[in-house]
């Protein structure tokens, strides 16, 4: 992903809240992190949208690492592979 910071920025602006919440980035891996608690159709619609705009992927995950017990998801936003 070419500049990361813009990236995470036009994420937040684009897509939004509640899909993009609690946002990190890991630099050495290479991926954006976000842990909503929530999110409906038009908020993974706005997702896929994006990603598919800048050759992203994502995968949704029920690893609770943000906040354990809190019911939040995780979903990992990287370079598309293919």
């Amino acid at each position: 992903m070419t500049d990361k910071c813009n990236l995470v920025f036009e994420l937040h602006q684009k897509v939004g809240y509640p899909i993009i919440d609690h946002t990190e980035r890991k630099k050495e891996k290479g991926k954006i992190f976000s842990y909503p608690y929530t999110s409906g159709k038009e908020s993974f619609r706005k997702l896929i949208a994006f990603c598919d705009k800048h050759n992203l992927d994502f995968a949704v995950r029920n690893d609770d690492v943000y906040f354990p017990g809190g019911g939040t998801v995780q979903i990992i936003i990287e370079k598309n592979k293919k």
